[in-house]
């Protein structure tokens, strides 16, 4: 995408250069976008326009130069395709709510914001449909700035990407990535049967927790998906142990204790956009600096991990296993109320009661043979 400086510039010259034959009062339609009237020899202009308008026509990006009112003076062919059914011409002195209303409504704040502010936004995030293209959806970056003469804002100028491929792609990875994950989740708890379901719950709840404490979008996305594999690391625990009905040994908890840096060998190979094998391992850190592997002490545990051991400890409470009853949610509920501050982040807390006693949140299939032992 041309940058901020170079967009700029070129908007001030365009309109420096139109201001003298684009009229107020709408019949300037056919004069904006033709070959400017020049003097008889004013070959710098004439290189000028020329190397604008190659610039307009050939640019890689969509170009768009609008008016106070909002009425198209300028745009080149890639902007107009984005509207199949309409010329370059039939764009020229017709507002963008005119052209594309559909797009207008999800432009409008921003145009306005730039016309009042003078302050550029950039690559504010629209989708739709076009007349070239019907039925398949578009997406699309578009960055606003503003056009001065002098002191005063007379329009703006717009630079559009299509990013709809990169987008598909991102997609497609997701999709990939996610059943892997899936896989992943499937083969860790095949090896350990009483604790089928255990991670989807636990990856449920991280997600409530991280949307009430208002994480962005993204950073949800790879929460889950370490929530979901936390216990991967249990491949490498002897079976023996995951399935032995009475109580562990110490030297076989201590072999348990193991599955969070196993996790994380497991999957620090993997190329994710989020720190999700530094999840699986800090999950069963503890703000105190009691947890394992590591002994990590408050910030230093990250917040989706913070995230996860407080989904964890309550989603293996109060479920079933054939070593031990359900000690019941709300037992579960009042330990990390009680350790809040002490082992577990208490703004995390706070959202795990709020939702549990709140009613807005419930474990689905709660009844299952359940988790983690430690």
């Amino acid at each position: 995408m041309p940058n901020s400086e170079a967009i700029l510039t070129l908007a001030n010259t365009f309109v420096r250069m139109n201001t003298g034959v684009v009229g107020a009062d709408g019949s300037h339609r056919k004069m904006v976008g033709s070959t400017l009237s020049l003097r008889a020899g004013d070959m710098a202009s004439a290189e000028t326009v020329a190397y604008l308008d190659t610039l307009l026509s050939n640019a890689p990006a969509g170009l768009v130069f609008v008016d106070r009112d909002f009425r198209y003076l300028r745009v080149n062919e890639r902007v107009a395709a984005i509207q199949g059914s309409a010329s370059i011409e039939e764009h020229l002195g017709r507002t963008v709510a005119e052209v594309v209303p559909a797009l207008w409504a999800q432009l409008e704040a921003s145009y306005r914001s730039v016309l009042q502010s003078g302050v550029p936004v950039l690559d504010v995030s629209f989708s739709g449909q076009t007349a070239e293209d019907p039925g398949h959806r578009h997406d699309w970056l578009e960055s606003i700035y503003p056009v001065r003469l002098g002191d005063e804002i007379i329009g703006l100028a717009v630079v559009v990407t299509d990013v709809t491929e990169i987008k598909e792609h991102e997609a497609t990875l997701v999709a990939l990535t996610e059943a892997a994950v899936d896989a992943i989740a499937a083969a860790a708890e095949a090896r350990d049967p009483y604790t089928a379901g255990h991670q989807q719950r636990v990856a449920e709840l991280s997600v409530a927790i991280a949307h009430e404490l208002g994480v962005d979008q993204n950073d949800i996305d790879g929460i889950r998906m370490a929530a979901r594999i936390h216990d991967i690391g249990k491949l490498s625990t002897p079976s023996e142990i995951l399935t032995k009905p009475g109580a562990l040994r110490p030297s076989e908890i201590a072999l348990v204790r193991e599955h969070a840096q196993a996790g994380y060998d497991i999957i620090r190979g993997i190329v994710f956009p989020w720190p999700v094998a530094d999840m699986i391992l800090q999950h069963h850190e503890r703000r105190d600096g009691t947890g394992y592997p590591n002994g990590l002490h408050g910030d230093e545990i990250l917040l989706g991990a913070r995230i996860i051991a407080v989904a964890d400890v309550v989603e293996a409470m109060s479920s079933h296993r054939p070593y031990r009853p359900s000690k019941g949610l709300d037992a579960a509920l009042a330990m990390i109320d009680k350790d809040q501050g002490r082992q577990f982040d208490p703004e995390v807390v706070a959202i795990c009661l709020r939702l549990f006693r709140g009613g807005g949140f419930m474990f689905t299939l709660q009844d299952d043979d359940q988790l983690d032992r430690e």
